[in-house]
Parts: C-alpha cells; structure tokens; sequence
C-alpha cells in the first residue's frame, strides 16, 4: 500500500469522468447559453471535471481558480463569489458541503437540494442579489441512458430540457 492520497489531490476515477463527460456533453447540448466564465475549487477533481465541461463546451472562457469553493468554505464567500462576477452565464464547480448549501442559500430552501450528489448539474436562474430559481436538476448518468433530470413539479425525465439558465453549479 503506498501513502494516502490527501483529499485535496485525490483525481476523478475512470468511471467519475466517464459520469462527467455524459452530463457534459447532455448539457452542452441544450439551447443554454454556454457558461461565459467558470469558477472552480482547488481540488484536483474539481479541475478535472471543469476540463472535461469546458471541453465539451468547446469553450475559450476564463477559468478562475478560487479557495472560496474549497468543501468547508463559507456559503457567504461563495455568494460574494457568485455575486461580483457580472457574466449572464456562469459555472461553479465545487463540493458538498458548500455547493449544497450555497445553492439552499440561493434558492432560499431551508435544506440542500436532494440528488446533489458528485457531478451533478443545478441550473439555477438568477434572480436577484442572492436569490435564485431553480430551473432544471441534472444527476449524473449511471448507465448508457444518460443523465436524470429533475425539475420543480415535473416527472423525473431523461435528457435535458430547454430553456435558459444563468448559474451552473457541479
């Protein structure tokens, strides 16, 4: 056995980017506005699966690093984050905890969406300062049909459904 691999550089596993290419490649294929900036954890995993979007969106957009997604994070910071960058269409990947809470936070729900699980997909429209609406919930694929989405009051459909969002948290 060799030395443990600290969290913060442990790598997607095979069958992790196979689950994030699908979701991504679902998901660039929307009539979304494709992200116009990303913002992503440290992690190592973080990054990979931001490589594999950015990849699948064939996308020049700018990529920023920040310590502000890191799983401990504060949901204040992360909202700060969301909130100075000006673009229509913007990507965070990141972490539970911070992810969940900070899409709670937006949404104004008193609990973490459920199904936010690794690689998952909110679309969320913004509304306002700090205020969100939740506008479809893509959970990663598991097998050869492609990503689940959930959306509010809707029957759980596969593939994803069209219209616009602005802020994509995975």
């Amino acid at each position: 056995p060799g030395a443990r691999v600290q969290e913060e550089d442990r790598p997607l596993t095979a069958a992790g980017r196979r689950r994030v290419r699908e979701s991504a490649r679902a998901w660039a294929l929307r009539d979304d506005p494709a992200p116009e900036a990303w913002i992503v954890s440290p992690y190592v995993r973080a990054v990979q699966t931001c490589e594999i979007c950015v990849s699948a969106f064939q996308s020049e957009a700018e990529v920023e690093v920040s310590r502000r997604l890191l799983p401990t994070g504060q949901v204040s910071y992360a909202v700060d984050l969301v909130e100075e960058r000006g673009e229509e269409s913007l990507a965070i990947v990141g972490h539970q905890p911070l992810l969940g809470g900070l899409a709670a936070f937006l949404l104004g729900w008193s609990t973490v969406p459920a199904n936010l699980e690794p690689g998952a997909i909110l679309a969320l429209d913004m509304l306002g300062p700090g205020e969100a609406r939740l506008v479809w919930h893509a959970v990663p694929a598991r097998d050869e049909r492609g990503p689940l989405v959930l959306q509010r009051g809707v029957p759980r459909v596969r593939g994803l459904p069209q219209g616009p969002a602005r802020a994509s948290f995975q």
